[in-house]
């Protein structure tokens, strides 16, 4: 249960606008999750899984093709049977491994209940508005800013970096969390998380960002800002992640893990402001698009 002081807390701050003179009839509804927006994301996830059988299928239709030129298509035939098998087997595994490689590619650390009463007390009453599960924390040791929704095992888990904790104010704080939980509401994490996890042969940054759905970043901050009618906090700390340097190499957030996963995480481009143009999921793009509403 949340503490009365922290739940007040947040409550006055999602009352900040009704006390600035906002009519909540005034919002967008576009930005609103629909049923069908859920439900192409849960496609996608479904789909993403089968990439490796496409491919491996393709190899043997066209090894099949070829035996058969030669005469041999019986032998041709048996070789398409085995991609099938294969690619089913490749699949399988990737959906079984993709959440234990995802927290392996995080190094995260499970946060023990109670012991980040800030943070929990403030997932707790966004959880309620969002009309989602509460999610295990887990905590990175960086000191930038950042935050990811990871599906895992169990179920989800938000990833938070001791900097987002010992640094953000309450406002901006709540922002953060509540992109992040906009992901739940979405459904969009498994979509994310399994593109984050295909394998390097079959995609690059490119393909594993289109897969997870380019703009996911920018909509989250969208059905985030609506739901607790104050997109200040959200743009805030998109500010404080455009004016941090560029990661040190000892940083989690300069490694090949990382660029594996960074479609994941509040801010993909930690200290590459260059990628800003024309990138939706870009800091400086999406908070641009906050100050304009």
């Amino acid at each position: 249960m949340s503490a009365p002081g922290a739940a007040e807390s947040a409550g006055s701050l999602r009352d900040v606008p009704a006390a600035c003179g906002a009519d909540a009839a005034t919002w967008p509804p576009q930005y609103g999750v629909s049923t069908e927006e859920r439900a192409r994301n849960r496609r996608v996830a479904f789909l993403v899984p089968l990439i490796p059988l496409g491919f491996i299928v393709a190899v043997g239709a066209v090894c099949c093709a070829g035996l058969a030129a030669a005469g041999a298509l019986r032998l041709g035939l048996v070789i398409v049977a085995a991609s099938f098998v294969l690619g089913g087997l490749v699949v399988a595994a990737g959906i079984l491994s993709a959440p234990a490689n995802v927290e392996r590619l995080l190094g995260a650390s499970r946060v023990p209940e109670g012991s980040e009463p800030r943070v929990e007390n403030l997932v707790e009453g966004l959880c309620a508005t969002f009309g989602v599960s509460h999610p295990p924390l887990f905590v990175l040791d960086d000191d930038r800013v950042n935050l990811a929704m990871v599906a895992t095992a169990t179920g989800t888990a938000m990833i938070v970096t001791t900097a987002l904790i010992e640094r953000l104010d309450l406002i901006e704080l709540e922002g953060v969390l509540a992109h992040g939980l906009a992901h739940l509401r979405l459904d969009d994490v498994r979509r994310g998380t399994l593109a984050a996890t295909l394998p390097s042969v079959l995609g690059n940054d490119t393909i594993r960002h289109r897969l997870a759905g380019r703009g996911r970043l920018l909509r989250a901050d969208e059905v985030a800002a609506v739901s607790v009618r104050f997109p200040v906090g959200i743009a805030a700390v998109l500010d404080r992640c455009i004016a941090q340097p560029a990661p040190s190499a000892a940083s989690y957030f300069a490694t090949e893990h990382f660029a594996r996963t960074r479609w994941l995480w509040f801010d993909p481009l930690p200290g590459d402001p260059s990628n800003d143009i024309g990138e939706l999921d870009a800091p400086a793009v999406r908070a641009q698009a906050l100050a304009e509403w």
